[in-house]
């Protein structure tokens, strides 16, 4: 469901999400993989759960990180997600999910109770990284560039952001995709 929500608001940045995922998967056959979720990675966590103030730079910059809660529990006392760029306050009710930058956006969350859970859904950074330079780490891709190839690896760094944006969807292009058939 988490995945679905995703595709459908944004369905260039699922797109990249999954074919980061399904890339991983394939290099290594231990890791799992599940096929209704593009994120890499989901983190459960109960009471308290008090998320101070932070920005998650690690992950990827463009990206969405979703965070669902789950149990029985009053949201009118507790598990609020509070955006504090953007100046929000969000009540997040049990069965619901937030997608939020969370890379670029600072954001917190108001504590849980005892008896109350929370999942994250979300996908390091460092894994599109890794899938981009053809399954290695920063130090041995790295190694074996010559110079010239080292400086068209820096400026192809410099312009992801571009990459990134190509990856947002219009509101013509969310109409458009809404109103096709399935």
């Amino acid at each position: 469901m988490v995945s679905t929500a995703f595709g459908a608001w944004a369905p260039h940045l699922h797109a990249h999400y999954a074919q980061n995922k399904k890339a991983c998967c394939a290099w290594n056959d231990q890791l799992k993989h599940s096929t209704g979720c593009v994120f890499a990675t989901f983190v459960q966590s109960g009471s308290p759960n008090l998320m101070h103030k932070h920005k998650d730079a690690a992950n990827l910059s463009c990206g969405r990180c979703c965070v669902t809660s789950l149990g029985t529990f009053d949201p009118t006392r507790g598990g609020h997600a509070i955006l504090w760029d953007l100046g929000l306050v969000e009540e997040l009710p049990p069965r619901r999910s937030l997608f939020l930058a969370s890379a670029p956006v600072e954001h917190s969350n108001e504590s849980i109770h005892r008896d109350e859970t929370r999942l994250s859904h979300y996908s390091t950074g460092s894994l599109f990284q890794f899938v981009e330079r053809g399954m290695k780490g920063q130090l041995e891709f790295e190694k074996g560039l010559s110079a010239e190839q080292l400086g068209a690896a820096v400026l192809k760094d410099e312009g992801r952001w571009k990459f990134g944006l190509s990856l947002f969807s219009t509101r013509d292009e969310l109409k458009a995709l809404s109103a096709s058939p399935q």
